[in-house]
């Protein structure tokens, strides 16, 4: 520019003058803020007034431009302008003074900037761009120059010419080229193309077509009719299509820039006219069913067909609200939903459905929802943390142990576990699987129901310290398609997936899932003189696969389950070579009909059942071979049919049952402990079993007492040994909120057959004489409850075992069972606190001591004294979110050297949710807490005296559930 456009000292003289006299100088930057980069500001600010005054205009600049990058002032981007106006670079003087134009409130301040604007407009050249739609970034010659601000915009540029590039987010590019000429504004006006691609639709029938459309909403169909196309943004789009008489069809697309999508639906007929039923209810999230399908959670608005239906709706902790409506065209009826609180109920007790206090037993029930929140995976998970039970797993198979008495090496045979009501124990061992060998997952359990107290009286040979009640969801109700997966920091995975259809009159479910576990390195101090030198890496590797059905058709139901589970044992137990791999193998399955007719006050159950357990057991053992050892091999199993008849008359106050029972057993033994082709072992036997059962409960004083008596007799095994198991309980309920229970009873164990041939089998003698095992228990349990899902239990027990069988070292080489001469008394009490809160959070305390005593000291090994425990739930953001968690503690326990195993301090944390979604599902958290050391003592069986538990793991679950 010539010193004619004002550009030379005279020019720069003027403005300095006029600033000196009020204009920069005389301003100050209202304070911001009262930290630091205000100060900062306020300094850069004055400096740059003084050194404008000085005319050392390019300083002055810096500092103002620093003060207005710390803090944005309007009376700041005033001096910039001037500054740049003094600089004789008017092309930047004008943007800022467009800035400051822009920023100022006030008429009269902003006066004197657009004073000079108009000075400044005949020396400049400007563009005046436009765009359509407006607030599209601009950009002069290249993008990477970065933007010049957003349309509608002025622009002061040098004259020249220009390359426009206008860009806004869905839109293509417009570029111009435009000519600027000094004194002129040049006019840009760019409308910009959307970015599209094409949606093809057709429909049968025709259908008006709706996109993206908020449901209730009323918008219009962006074409009235299929066939048609439209051009719609990239991305995903939500198709609705509506025609009269069918029900709205949907597709979610994708579109693509530039591509074709094509979208062709056959919508669904509608059957009949509909009308809607809205369910309002103060308790959220109970489920609703209409005609046993789930259709959503309370409040709920449901759109039926017209004619009757019936409507169901559950919540935990509280009653079933039934109602049965008779839908008209287009009507809608309001309901509201009372949910009345109620006491849960449980089967396991008597295998007649009952409430709790009415039970005559100690129950504990855990729900699904604690099994899904705590983590638990298996059967044993689920009840180590409950009051009076504790756990071992000697990694062959885990066990249970009650109210301080487990014998080690023995899984679970004084317990029977049950699923559905159909007995799991085998008839080889006695045993009950509640490992993975149970199951893989527990993702289909509805809850588990843990029955202190003996139960022979209602199950016959096995219910020896209680029952463990498995139920399952029923067929034909939950999502129609449920599936997910798991892994473990320690390399176990796990998938699996259940369907499901039906009505209230008959549905079906399938379930199927597969485990997989690479592993744990394990150290044992006895065997550090070995070739391993005691280590063990991937020692314990274990698959399991589980498949069942269920289903149900008016009275008849029918259940099967097939389990396969392969572990790897770590630990040589029976001789075998440390190190080496020993390998076990369970195959359990089992299918069940039932008849259930019930008319009037009578109830009639008819049921048979084909069971199946195969045992194979591969073993590394120290008799010479190429490697210092041979693999030998053992299969045991059996298969059984079992029936049943039983019948129930309640009234007046009473409930009286008559049964029979009757089973009839194969079973099978081998081995061949060298590999040469000869059996070592070899027998097969069959026997049968019967018994007949009969019991009665009665309410009296307005069912202030209730009185309940049961007795069995049994004629069972090969010995063809037989028993009578009687139990009695007296219900008190002395005040409104507790109520107190005494119960005194007997039961028995048979001698299986593993253990009455274990020893003769390989020497060829006679087998063992083992007679049954009995016990006889009493207790007195007291439950005062505070409100709902909240109580205290206070409770003492004492019971007396006759002829325990225990295994017993014969030799160096062969062991045997045997009955011990001395009688176990057990005695002790327990106490737990649970309370819960309305919005789901809850927690319990409990703490069970026990005394164990014999002259027997074998008989106290891997007793415990003392069994606590801490659990609880927090909900953090309501179903989206919550924390749980427990805290179990065990004490020492006996070993066969008569020295204590450490004290355990076991815990596990979990986070759970459902992501918005509400049909994603999530867990993940970490069990063993602490990483706790700790171990549990062995059999003779075992070499060692006591054997390592699971270190500190962390686990991650995902579950979808398909509409």
């Amino acid at each position: 520019m010539s010193s004619s456009s004002m550009r030379g000292p005279a020019w720069a003289l003027v403005v300095a003058v006029s600033l000196a006299l009020g204009g920069v100088a005389s301003v100050r930057i209202p304070e911001a803020r009262a930290d630091s980069t205000a100060d900062e500001a306020d300094a850069r600010f004055l400096r740059g007034n003084q050194l404008f005054k000085s005319a050392r205009y390019d300083e002055a600049l810096v500092e103002f431009l620093t003060s207005n990058r710390l803090v944005r002032n309007r009376n700041v981007i005033f001096n910039i302008a001037r500054t740049y106006e003094a600089l004789g670079r008017l092309e930047e003087a004008y943007r800022y003074y467009a800035d400051y134009i822009r920023d100022e409130p006030n008429r009269s301040e902003r006066a004197e900037a657009q004073r000079r604007l108009r000075l400044i407009e005949p020396q400049i050249a400007l563009l005046s761009i436009e765009s359509d739609p407006p607030g599209a970034s601009v950009y002069l010659e290249r993008k990477d120059l970065g933007g010049r601000g957003e349309t509608p915009l002025l622009l002061a540029v040098t004259p020249g010419t220009y390359k426009v590039i206008v860009e806004a987010k869905g839109y293509r590019d417009a570029a111009t080229t435009a000519e600027a000429v000094r004194g002129r504004a040049a006019e840009i006006r760019s409308k910009l193309s959307l970015i599209v691609g094409k949606l093809v639709i057709a429909s049968r029938p025709r259908a008006a077509v709706y996109i993206d459309r908020a449901a209730g909403t009323a918008a219009p169909p962006v074409a009235l009719s299929t066939p048609t196309v439209l051009e719609l943004p990239p991305g995903r789009h939500e198709v609705e299509l509506v025609a009269p008489g069918h029900r709205p069809g949907h597709s979610n697309i994708i579109v693509q820039a530039g591509m074709e999508t094509r979208v062709d639906l056959a919508l669904e007929e509608r059957a009949v006219p509909t009308g809607t039923v809205v369910l309002a209810s103060q308790t959220a999230g109970a489920l609703v069913l209409v005609d046993g399908v789930e259709r959503g959670f309370t409040p709920a608005v449901l759109d039926l067909s017209v004619g009757a239906h019936a409507i169901e709706v559950r919540g935990e902790g509280y009653g079933r609200w039934r109602q049965d409506v008779d839908v008209g065209q287009d009507s809608r009826v309001f309901y509201q939903v009372e949910m009345v609180e109620v006491e849960p109920e449980v089967t396991g007790a008597t295998r007649a459905q009952q409430s709790l206090s009415e039970a005559p037993a100690s129950v504990t029930l855990v729900t699904r929802d604690e099994i899904w929140r705590l983590g638990y995976q298996t059967v044993i998970d689920v009840v180590r943390g409950v009051r009076g039970i504790y756990a071992s797993d000697d990694q062959t198979y885990e066990s249970i142990g009650v109210r301080g008495f487990s014998r080690p090496g023995e899984s679970t045979n004084r317990l029977l576990v049950a699923q559905d009501g159909h007995a799991m124990n085998n008839d080889t061992f006695g045993s009950a699987a509640v490992g993975r060998d149970f199951a893989a997952d527990l993702d289909d359990v509805s809850r588990i129901e843990i029955v202190r107290g003996p139960g022979s009286a209602f199950y016959g040979p096995g219910a020896f310290f209680g029952v463990i009640e498995v139920v399952t969801e029923e067929p034909g109700y939950g999502p129609p398609v449920r599936a997910g997966g798991s892994l473990g920091s320690d390399g176990t995975g796990l998938v699996f997936a259940r369907g499901t259809a039906g009505d209230r009159r008959a549905g079906v479910s399938v379930y199927a899932s597969v485990y997989e576990s690479d592993g744990s390195a394990f150290h044992v101090n006895e065997f550090e003189d070995g070739p391993t030198a005691g280590d063990v890496i991937d020692g314990d590797a274990e698959s399991a696969q589980r498949g069942t059905v269920r289903a149900r058709f008016g009275e008849l139901s029918f259940d099967g389950s097939l389990v396969h589970r392969r572990k790897f044992v770590p630990t040589a137990p029976y001789l075998t070579v440390f190190g080496e791999p020993f390998r076990m193998t369970d195959v359990r399955g089992y299918g069940e009909a039932r008849w259930q007719h019930r008319r009037g006050p009578l109830d009639v159950t008819a049921r048979a059942s084909y069971d199946r357990h195969d045992n194979e057991a591969l073993l590394p053992l120290p008799f010479g071979g190429p490697d210092g050892f041979v693999r030998g091999s053992a299969t045991q199993g059996g298969q059984w049919l079992t029936s049943e008849l039983r019948m129930t008359l309640e009234g007046l106050g009473q409930r009286f049952t008559l049964g029979a029972e009757g089973s009839a057993h194969d079973t099978r033994q081998d081995a061949d402990l060298n590999t040469d082709g000869m059996k070592d072992f070899d027998r097969e036997a069959s026997f049968v079993n019967g018994s007949v059962y009969a019991s009665d409960e009665v309410a009296m004083l307005g069912d202030r007492v209730r009185l309940s008596a049961g007795v069995r007799a049994e004629r069972f095994g090969e010995q063809k040994d037989s028993a009578v198991s009687p139990r009695l309980a007296l219900i008190v309920r002395p005040y409104d909120s507790g109520y107190t229970k005494l119960i005194v009873g007997r039961a028995f164990r048979a001698p299986s057959p593993y253990e009455i041939y274990y020893f003769s089998g390989f020497t060829g003698g006679e087998p063992e004489s083992l007679v049954p095992e009995t016990i006889w228990t009493a207790e007195v349990e007291h439950t005062h409850t505070f409100w709902s899902r909240s109580h205290l239990v206070l409770s003492v027990f004492g019971s007396r075992i006759a002829h325990l069988i225990t295994l017993s070292q014969e030799s160096a080489i062969f062991l045997h069972f045997q009955n011990t001469a001395e009688d176990v008394v057990t005695a002790g009490g327990e106490v737990e606190v649970r309370l819960g809160a309305k919005n789901g959070a809850w927690w319990s305390a409990a703490m069970s001591g026990t005394s164990v005593r014999s002259d027997n000291d074998d008989a106290r090994i891997n007793s415990v004294a003392a069994v606590g425990s801490f659990r609880g739930y927090l909900p953090l953001l309501g179903d989206r979110l919550g924390l749980a968690g427990d805290v179990i503690y065990n004490g020492p326990r006996p070993r066969r050297d008569g020295v204590d195993s450490n004290a355990a301090l076991i815990g596990r944390l979990f986070l759970s949710g459902r992501m918005p979604s509400a049909r994603l599902l999530y867990r993940i958290g970490i069990t063993n807490l602490l990483d706790w050391d700790w171990s549990i003592p062995t059999s003779v069986a075992n070499q060692q005296q006591q054997i390592p538990q699971q270190d500190r793991m962390v686990h991650a679950q995902l579950v979808y559930e398909f509409e």
